[in-house]
């Protein structure tokens, strides 16, 4: 079922085999347990389950090994464990010309990956270039949303 959903969702993103690459949790891989057990005992499995199904996922991948990889164009889907390790070297790279899309709800939710930038409220300066690109990205998933919401709820 997970490669169906899986498989929708990168349908819906138009790039239905894209390779995905999944990042560590602990630093350096928990360094054989030392860091924690989560990524031998949760991601590896998983991501071994994910293949197994058919799912284009290698990992888990430390995530100075991996960023720097998806930059140069190997991974086109990079999963990240947690909010900074992915946003901090993605603005690092990119700037503001990014989209946080938010998958596992009913309808899209997209958001600037920029954050709020409530300093720049009524100064005149802030600019649209990511609120424009969050809205294309809505736009090119909304068709396809309600396949991808109901092929996630089937047991």
């Amino acid at each position: 079922m997970q490669r169906v959903v899986v498989s929708t969702f990168t349908k819906a993103l138009g790039n239905p085999d894209e390779p995905i690459g999944l990042a560590w949790l602990n630093p350096h891989a928990g360094e054989n347990r030392l860091f924690g057990d989560e990524d031998a005992d949760i991601l590896a499995p998983a991501v071994a389950a994910a293949r197994e199904n058919g799912i284009n996922v290698r990992g888990p991948i430390p995530a100075d090994a991996l960023i720097p990889a998806a930059v140069k164009g190997k991974w086109n889907m990079v999963i990240a464990s947690y909010h900074d390790q992915g946003h901090a070297p993605f603005k690092a790279v990119y700037g503001d010309d990014g989209v946080n899309i938010t998958v596992g709800l009913p309808v899209v939710r997209v958001s600037v990956d920029h954050g709020t930038a409530f300093d720049l409220t009524g100064l005149g300066i802030a600019r649209e270039a990511s609120l424009v690109l969050s809205m294309r990205r809505a736009a090119q998933l909304a068709p396809g949303w309600d396949h991808v919401w109901r092929t996630a709820q089937k047991k």
